[in-house]
């Protein structure tokens, strides 16, 4: 099986630019409760395990993220076969 990952770079384009802190320290904490999988809409993302970290540590990985040279690459995380 092939598994795609998102573009995590800051391009405000293809990658996670846009997001802001809170943004992105939301798009884990969503999952402090467990969530159903629909489909086949899955990926190998812990999320569980990122969402029980503090609100000050993901805030340190958005800042180190948001530091990497930002790169253009559209990813279809989820093609169709």
């Amino acid at each position: 099986q092939v598994v795609y990952s998102a573009n995590i770079t800051p391009d405000p384009e293809t990658g996670i630019g846009n997001w802001s802190r809170e943004d992105f320290i939301e798009a884990f904490k969503q999952y402090e409760e467990p969530q159903p999988v629909v489909g086949d809409k899955n990926t190998i993302m812990p999320w569980t395990d990122f969402a029980g970290m503090t609100e000050e540590d993901l805030g340190a990985i958005y800042e180190y993220v948001r530091s990497v040279p930002p790169v253009r690459n559209e990813v279809n995380i989820f093609p169709e076969d």
